[in-house]
């Protein structure tokens, strides 16, 4: 890949996985003195303009760009979707594919070319609220 080296890549990859098993194995206990397992939904990153830094120390947030060591490219980002949307369902996720549904919607950007108007928010505010009804019902 361009702008992220192939460890990075990886550790992604390693935390993503960790990430999924430890919330896959939650358990809601209920009243009756059984559990179930929780609605874990996943969305996917909606289409950007612009490359994305990636923080890798949070400790220490940094207004300017510069300060960090590796930029997501566009086409990392919408691999990543990718592999997120084919992995993350088999550890019982539901995956809600914003990055696939919000490029049909780019026209819905504020003008700052980053941001989504009231139109969009609302698109997917009701994708994510589906899932949530389909759980329930």
């Amino acid at each position: 890949s361009s702008g992220i080296n192939a460890e990075y890549g990886e550790r992604f990859k390693e935390n993503v996985l960790k990430l999924a098993k430890e919330l896959s194995s939650i358990r809601i206990p209920l009243l009756d003195g059984e559990s179930k397992e929780p609605l874990l939904i996943w969305t996917t990153t909606p289409p950007c303009e612009c490359d994305v830094p990636i923080i890798e120390d949070f400790t220490e947030v940094s207004d300017d760009p510069n300060a960090y060591n590796f930029t997501a490219q566009i086409d990392e980002i919408n691999s990543a979707n990718i592999w997120l949307g084919q992995m993350l369902p088999r550890h019982s996720f539901n995956v809600v594919d914003l990055g696939t549904v919000m490029a049909k919607a780019i026209h819905n950007r504020e003008r700052d070319g980053v941001h989504w108007n009231a139109v969009a928010n609302r698109m997917y505010t009701m994708l994510i609220l589906s899932r949530v009804e389909l759980h329930l019902a």
